[in-house]
């Protein structure tokens, strides 16, 4: 794996509608930045968006451009989005909080219908999204479960939105919705649920850590295991660029950012 960037303490890939990987990074001073994979498979010039960040979401939304999500230094919520696909970004937003609570996980995913939903673990260990509309206004919080430690969204190839959570007991759960946005994108009738749901986890290629070594893999779907190589590695994360190349970024233990291309 080659090493990308220092001083790394998060980090997250995503592809906008022109098919150009971006990796979004937060500093060891909660720095954010962002910069472009190049049609020479380089890297374009890092790019500071302002602000500060503990942790940090980014996904593609309207438009065809990226919105990002982040918590800040007093764990509250903080947003911009481009404005067109590869442009210039807003202004930093807040007031996503009826209150004062506070995020310990946060997620974000974009549905079939291009509209974003922000999904965010409290420190009361609850659950709770809130799912734009179609002008592109984020409707009032709704609650989605309780007792949770982690969670991870995503939209699948039907253009719903799936969560994988992980209960207070360890328990693995699974959810999604029974169509993209549900009835009304309304309430809690539109989620199906289901316990431990192997089948969502056969996607085409899954990157997965070794726990025992540090080591990251990557498997096909057709279950072949490959070893990504490089250092012991915290964390992986990975997107798929426009030409189907499949691009793994992986933390390590002194806060270098690593990143390998598979075909």
């Amino acid at each position: 794996m080659e090493a990308t960037q220092p001083g790394v303490v998060d980090a997250c890939a995503a592809v906008d509608e022109r098919g150009v990987l971006s990796l979004f990074t937060v500093g060891a001073r909660g720095e954010v930045t962002w910069r472009e994979r190049t049609d020479a498979g380089g890297w374009g010039r890092r790019q500071p968006l302002a602000g500060e960040a503990t942790q940090l979401a980014v996904a593609c939304g309207l438009r065809g451009a990226f919105t990002a999500l982040a918590v800040d230094g007093g764990g509250l919520l903080q947003s911009c989005a481009q404005r067109t696909a590869g442009g210039a970004w807003g202004e930093w937003e807040g007031d996503w909080e009826d209150d004062d609570e506070q995020h310990l996980q946060i997620g974000l995913a974009c549905d079939g219908r291009g509209l974003l939903s922000v999904f965010t673990l409290r420190t009361d260990h609850s659950l709770w999204q809130s799912s734009q509309d179609a002008r592109g206004e984020y409707r009032d919080w709704r609650r989605l479960g309780t007792e949770l430690r982690r969670v991870h969204a995503l939209a699948d190839a039907g253009g719903r939105l799936r969560l994988s959570v992980i209960g207070e007991d360890g328990s693995l759960l699974h959810r999604a919705e029974r169509e993209p946005g549900g009835p009304g994108a309304r309430g809690n009738a539109s989620w199906g649920v289901s316990r431990c749901d192997r089948g969502a986890a056969a996607v085409r290629r899954r990157v997965a850590g070794d726990r025992r070594r540090g080591r990251g893999l990557c498997f096909t779907g057709a279950g072949a295991r490959v070893a990504l190589g490089g250092p012991a590695l915290v964390r992986l994360v990975a997107a798929e660029d426009g030409a189907g190349g499949l691009h793994v970024f992986g933390l390590d233990p002194a806060g270098a950012l690593q990143h390998r291309t598979l075909p």
